[in-house]
């Protein structure tokens, strides 16, 4: 049998990013947490959050996730809000 034949085809990926990177972009506190990419390919924000809440310990197995331990993360409906009231900022070029 060929090993092409007995492999599953997931739509999904686990990624182990590097540690370095993303403590040198700000993101250290889940430098050490893999992440999933989905078939679009894009980042697969539900599962995501559950990767990262149970990989800092906030997730609550009480709940089972029925109760979201971490801030949720922005949709269009609170992004587009919260551009419209920002502030503009001025670039200055030297």
């Amino acid at each position: 049998m060929d090993a092409s034949e007995d492999s599953v085809d997931y739509h999904f990926q686990v990624v182990y990013p590097s540690q370095d990177f993303l403590e040198r972009s700000g993101f250290g506190r889940v430098a050490h947490l893999p992440f999933i990419m989905d078939s679009r390919p894009g980042y697969h924000r539900l599962a995501n959050q559950f990767l990262i809440d149970f990989g800092l310990g906030e997730w609550s197995v009480g709940t089972r996730g029925l109760e979201l331990a971490s801030t949720p993360p922005p949709t269009k409906a609170t992004i587009l809000p919260a551009a419209v009231e920002a502030p503009t900022l001025d670039i200055i070029s030297a």
